[in-house]
């Protein structure tokens, strides 16, 4: 079976998503869910016929109000191909038998999501696997999906992370997270930019540069965020 080979498509946006710098309700939507497969077949089946399938008592759709799916290839069964580079917008959502997923036999009468997919395209870059795996399945944004380099920066939730992630990118092209743990209740704990630590606690945004510690508050970065920038990476 080939069906891997078609030529790469990036999905086109109505909007230039990686241009924004402002804090809109739409970037901040976790409306893709990221989810895993369990080996090379899945992956080539659910390209082939657009679809994509979890079991129900998983996900929580009447919380969360997916709009897209998008594909995590484990390093554990993918190897040098890890990571996530297809995702695709959701056409229907049934609810189905997994007895009757006719594309992926199995006698097994659990009940599962199965999210039919408008077509499959290609991410313009595949984002990488960090240290951690995506065990089953999380939640993020599609503009994070755009522009994310690795798997711990689609955690970001709050909008300062969110903006405080934006700003610094426009800055610097390396950026490292720290996350508590992977999974869809996961915290960022600080971001990191060569020697420089920045954390978002419930009022500040603090870097740390040795034994140096710069405090901004969260409503004054909000305000005047290149300003507060500049105060964080001051030395």
């Amino acid at each position: 079976m080939n069906t891997l080979s078609r030529e790469p498509k990036s999905m086109i946006l109505s909007e230039s998503l990686t241009q924004r710098t402002n804090v809109s309700r739409a970037s901040l939507n976790r409306e893709v869910l990221v989810g895993s497969l369990k080996g090379r077949e899945q992956l080539e089946v659910s390209i082939k016929y657009n679809f994509y399938h979890i079991p129900k008592n998983k996900v929580n759709l009447a919380k969360n109000n997916i709009k897209y799916i998008a594909l995590y290839q484990s390093k554990n069964k993918f190897g040098d191909d890890a990571g996530i580079l297809w995702y695709g917008k959701i056409k229907n959502i049934d609810i189905v038998k997994r007895s009757e997923i006719h594309e992926l036999p199995k006698a097994d009468d659990t009940l599962y999501y199965k999210f039919e997919i408008e077509e499959w395209y290609k991410l313009q870059n595949k984002i990488e696997i960090s240290n951690q795996s995506i065990r089953s399945f999380i939640y993020t944004t599609l503009y994070l999906l755009n522009n994310s380099k690795n798997t711990t920066e689609l955690f970001i939730k709050a909008k300062e992370e969110f903006r405080l992630f934006t700003e610094l990118k426009r800055r610097h092209s390396e950026i490292s997270i720290e996350i508590d743990n992977i999974d869809d209740k996961s915290k960022i704990k600080a971001f990191n930019i060569d020697d420089v630590k920045i954390i978002v606690d419930d009022k500040n945004i603090m870097s740390v540069i040795g034994e140096n510690v710069i405090r901004v508050s969260k409503d004054e970065f909000l305000k005047r965020p290149v300003k507060s920038i500049k105060e964080l990476l001051r030395r």
